[in-house]
């Protein structure tokens, strides 16, 4: 299991060195601008400002997004022929991408921190720059797109691939079936008191644990046997 996470780290070592060294980058150009080159009256000053942000949050929006990418990448049927020349077992590839996802969303989790401390000074009253306020729905947050987004997509991707119906219209029959509990996910995903963002946190906790146990069983007794077979 150690070295299956090992492994894991190595290649998103490998995938987002260079967004990170990129990011690493820009908030050191961020930090270096003095708060006073901006007065906030608009003109260049203004748009280079407002270009970093935007690249600032973009680069965040690729972080937050992989943990998708990298459940589902070496699933694929392309690439799962080698990830399987690995011999490590399918629970143990599945749990180590879940440790590797929730670490890459800590990790984007603080450089938002840092992105929104270094742009605060170019803020004012009227404008505001990559600003994120910490509220109690943060561990909600950090659990739908690091381990039950990532859940609901291999989820139904494993479903699609072991049935008849979608078997040969994979990208199709995931949409089918995760749509509805994505749809789900994301409009439980702002509850409108604390106490209601502790129940919500456990019930989603118990569903991405049993998504991920099915995952696992038909991983095991029919994708792997699918993909023998092809």
């Amino acid at each position: 299991m150690a070295a299956t996470i090992k492994w894991e780290f190595i290649k998103t070592f490998h995938h987002l060195r260079g967004l990170l060294v990129f990011f690493i980058a820009l908030l050191a150009v961020i930090w270096i601008l003095p708060p006073g080159w901006f007065d906030g009256t608009g003109g260049t000053f203004n748009t280079v400002i407002l270009a970093l942000s935007f690249t600032a949050m973009f680069c965040v929006l690729i972080l937050m997004f992989y943990p998708q990418y990298n459940v589902i990448h070496d699933f694929r049927m392309r690439t799962y022929a080698l990830e399987r020349g690995t011999g490590s077992p399918f629970r143990n590839t599945v749990a180590a991408k879940m440790i590797v996802n929730l670490a890459v969303i800590v990790l984007a989790g603080g450089l938002i921190l840092a992105a929104t401390i270094l742009f605060k000074k170019f803020s004012t009253e009227s404008v505001k720059y990559f600003t994120v306020t910490l509220n109690m729905s943060m561990p909600l947050a950090v659990l739908d797109a690091s381990i039950l987004s990532p859940a609901i997509l291999l989820f139904s991707y494993i479903v699609a691939s072991t049935g008849r119906v979608f078997r040969e219209a994979r990208l199709i029959g995931t949409i089918i079936i995760g749509a509805p509990l994505w749809f789900i996910n994301l409009a439980t995903s702002n509850p409108d008191t604390n106490d209601l963002v502790v129940e919500v946190f456990a019930a989603k906790f118990l569903v991405t644990v049993l998504l991920l146990l099915i995952t696992v069983k038909l991983g095991e007794r029919r994708y792997e046997q699918h993909i023998s077979n092809t």
